[in-house]
């Protein structure tokens, strides 16, 4: 007896991943198209890292010759269609063409069932509608990037800050929330390599008498900045771990929100500045600043910015994540202050959620609400 899976493969292989790993098949077929051979592939080397006992074999369908495509499908229904052999098919993926002819083909048949794996990662039985979930913990982000022919050359996990990183980044939001500006030019110069010289950067406005950023050591710091008008001034010391990288770029705005999210009861690992390359070049893709894997087994890709200056940002970051986590990702913005007009119309017309830390953060009901709103918005359905 064998247990044979057919999949039809199309431009999302996590349905096709994770029905197979569910089922763990003795034979697992691929039918594909010219345009998904690299899909194929891609599930063909996954499968066997995680099932080493199945053999998957790839079949090249017609996408244009539906009876064409209807003989290859026929033809390997008779081969398998056999007493003592349980046939499952996948119709998840694929044209659907394609998928109404598998159905013609496999339903009622005894030995056979469809089935179909939906974005919240319920495999349901086409036959009776009874549903169970994809739970698999065998596979980790790598994985899940593999199947879209992408892999992490560098991430960083939010565990590697400490107290004294946290402590660092509500004093350097104290001086951004004062003078951003200043506090751009003061640190735009200050390079890592750096770190054995004693540095001292001055920067003036009209509106401020002096703001003032000394390096003491590698990632030890004393600012001040003190408004001409006002004669108010705001001073502060810290000295952390990773002090200088998060005066950079304003990184501490995405360690401060991939904090919070850690929070998330559904998170079960965060991690911030992850680089993508192609498997095909050492050249970086892409850098996403946060992605969450929750204990939905869903990715939460998440854009930080402290303001959107350029409305470009938000398509290039859509795509990003469709290349790279799939329909079933999920995508939000975090900004610190409330979105302009624009950006946030046209986030609204992409259908990606947007939220401040000024918001989230006014007290615990709101960030709980935020928490809830995340939770929703995981079990949403994705348009195509």
């Amino acid at each position: 007896m064998s247990k044979v899976t057919f999949s039809l493969v199309g431009g999302q292989p996590f349905p096709v991943y994770a029905q197979a790993l569910d089922s763990e098949p003795d034979i697992l077929v691929l039918f594909y198209s010219e345009q998904t051979e690299r899909i194929a592939q891609n599930i063909e080397q996954c499968i066997k890292q995680k099932l080493p006992k199945t053999t998957v074999s790839k079949v090249l369908v017609d996408a244009t010759n539906l009876k064409e495509s209807s003989l290859t499908f026929n033809a390997y229904a008779n081969a398998w269609l056999k007493p003592g052999n349980v046939v499952t098919v996948n119709l998840s993926g694929g044209t659907k063409p394609w998928s109404m002819q598998l159905l013609n083909i496999f339903a009622g048949k005894d030995n056979a069932r469809c089935v179909f794996i939906d974005q919240n990662n319920y495999i349901w039985d086409m036959a009776s509608y009874e549903r169970h979930k994809f739970e698999h913990t065998n596979h980790s982000l790598d994985d899940k990037f593999a199947l879209y022919g992408v892999r992490a050359t560098h991430r960083t996990s939010l565990e590697q800050y400490d107290s004294a990183d946290f402590d660092a980044i509500k004093k350097i939001e104290k001086l951004y929330r004062r003078n951003s500006l200043a506090l751009r030019e003061l640190t735009k110069e200050i390079e890592a390599d750096d770190a054995n010289h004693i540095i001292q950067k001055h920067y003036f406005n009209p509106n401020y008498s002096g703001c003032h950023i000394n390096r003491l050591g590698e990632n030890d710091y004393e600012c001040t900045f003190e408004h001409y008008i006002s004669g108010s001034q705001i001073s502060v010391k810290f000295s952390s771990p990773h002090a200088t990288k998060l005066l950079l770029n304003t990184s501490w705005f995405e360690i401060k929100v991939a904090k919070l999210l850690s929070q998330w009861h559904s998170a079960s690992r965060v991690w911030v500045n992850t680089t993508i390359n192609y498997y095909s070049t050492d050249d970086p893709a892409n850098e996403i600043d946060i992605i969450v894997e929750t204990k939905q087994d869903k990715l939460l890709f998440v854009e930080c910015k402290t303001q959107i200056y350029h409305n470009t940002d938000i398509d290039k970051f859509n795509n990003a994540i469709k290349s790279y986590g799939g329909l079933g990702s999920k995508r939000v913005f975090i900004t610190m202050n409330t979105m302009k007009e624009l950006p946030k119309t046209k986030c609204e017309a992409l259908r990606i959620p947007t939220f401040t830390t000024r918001d989230i953060e006014k007290d615990n009901l709101t960030k709980q609400n935020f928490f809830a709103a995340l939770d929703k918005y995981m079990g949403t359905i994705n348009a195509r």
